[in-house]
């Protein structure tokens, strides 16, 4: 049953804002693994180990712009990374700009310094798809710069089944793969400020949703010779590079951050179509995103640190999306934390989106640490980037709950996740029935294995 959108929202903030009074007075314990806060970022770790980090099987956040991964129908509330029309360019635009870096620091003097690397693996799993990645991030040191370098590699496996009344669909076995490759940094600028750089490409669908979708229309209009506007139809290559630029200022000493940042994404994606008396229409082919965001860590006490941000989105043919993140993390003496979050987002013409989550973590031993965790997530709807409107996602509500384990070595790190997911569209209308079995309710199973090594 969805919960009114208002109603759900003044309950969440509400609650989390009494509990956050309540326990301000709490005993004088360190925030878990972290009495003050990072200068690198304390709440959106990048590590794949840490219970923090949001997985690339959910969303991203615009901060760090196409981490692109297996995207389950809860991701709305993200910008997709970008593209460009032209591949090899793009690619070789990236690689040039890597190998520039690595030629600087070499000419300055400065040596590359492995401090660390996660390396990850994770699925899901529905009825009728099945989605896996592996994940590699190193971060390193060179000189005054401190970077990551993420490689991802994923594979979907999607049974296409059309309705029973689409005479011109038949059932397929769709298999097709992603890669992305990112890169940021930052270098410290005086005592209390760093800048931020970075960018990243992938290669291939960002999502089941568009592969499923691409399916349809190659079914529908790969073979409409001479008819009008045939010559519109084209087979998709989807594609991306993002580029991001950013501050981070330190505003209160080892408790206090502030960051903006702004990104510029350009997506070649799977565009959608529309048939009439005029003939054959298609959408975008290439969609630019602008993007800016603005975040705030803090300490509050020894025992409540938070997170909070803003940002504001603009993709080719659509309105400019708002959306708004806040966390709490909080220890309860010396061998419980809480994380809490709540989020949402909104687009003209009507779409609104809202999500929470709360998360609880037990030290059961010097080293080992089990956690559950719960994410509720609830939209009106989605907005279709292309000409056909009927395409678009009807509203979704999506409900998880999941357990795992850490365990935290001297050099080595592991964590293992396991959780189930169950989606909940609303029903089909006529202009959207021929995608029913796109947007049917599902029961998903997630599972991830993480690990890390300090060098």
């Amino acid at each position: 049953m969805k919960i009114p959108f208002n109603l759900s929202k003044t309950l969440s903030l509400g609650l989390l804002v009494v509990y956050a009074l309540l326990l301000y007075g709490c005993a004088n314990v360190p925030v878990y693994e972290q009495g003050l806060v990072s200068k690198v970022g304390m709440t959106r770790s990048d590590s794949m180990v840490e219970g923090d980090r949001v997985n690339l099987l959910s969303q991203s956040s615009l901060v760090a712009p196409c981490q692109v991964g297996l995207r389950l129908p809860d991701a709305r509330l993200v910008v997709n990374p970008i593209t460009l029309n032209e591949p090899v360019m793009a690619h070789s635009k990236f690689f040039g700009f890597f190998f520039m870096l690595c030629l600087l620091s070499a000419r300055s003097g400065y040596s590359f310094e492995f401090v660390s690397w996660d390396g990850g693996l994770e699925w899901v799993e529905a009825d009728d798809i099945m989605l896996k990645q592996f994940s590699w991030l190193g971060d390193f040191e060179s000189g005054p710069w401190e970077s990551s370098v993420s490689v991802a590699y994923g594979t979907y496996d999607v049974d296409y089944e059309p309705v029973p009344f689409d005479f011109n669909g038949s059932l397929a076995r769709l298999s097709e793969r992603i890669f992305s490759l990112q890169y940021n940094t930052q270098k410290q600028l005086g005592d209390h400020h760093w800048v931020i750089a970075g960018a990243g490409i992938y290669n291939g669908f960002t999502n089941y949703r568009s592969l499923w979708l691409d399916e349809y229309y190659r079914q529908q209009l790969s073979e409409l010779f001479g008819f009008t506007g045939a010559e519109n139809y084209v087979e998709a290559d989807p594609q991306g590079i993002n580029g991001t630029a950013g501050i981070r200022w330190e505003y209160k000493p080892g408790t206090g951050f502030a960051q903006f940042n702004l990104s510029r994404l350009r997506d070649d994606v799977s565009p959608g179509y529309e048939i009439d008396f005029d003939g054959l229409r298609r959408g975008e082919l290439t969609l630019a995103t602008v993007a800016a965001s603005l975040s705030t860590e803090n300490v509050l006490t020894q025992n409540i640190r938070s997170y909070a941000e803003i940002r504001a989105s603009k993709t080719t043919e659509r309105s400019t999306r708002y959306g708004a993140d806040f966390s709490l993390s909080v220890a309860h003496g010396e061998k419980w934390v809480t994380r809490w979050n709540v989020g949402g987002a909104v687009e003209d013409p009507g779409f609104e989106a809202f999500y929470g989550s709360l998360a609880l973590e037990h030290q059961a031993s010097d080293s080992f640490f089990f956690f559950l965790d719960g994410r509720y997530y609830e939209d009106t709807g989605e907005i279709e980037n292309a000409l056909l409107f009927t395409s678009a996602a009807p509203g979704l509500v999506s409900e998880r709950f999941g357990v795992g384990l850490r365990w935290i070595g001297d050099v080595w790190s592991a964590r293992l996740y396991f959780a189930p997911l169950a989606t909940e569209y609303d029903p089909t209308r006529e202009s959207t029935d021929f995608f029913q079995n796109l947007y049917h309710d599902r029961d998903w199973n997630i599972f991830q294995v993480a690990f890390s090594r300090n060098l």
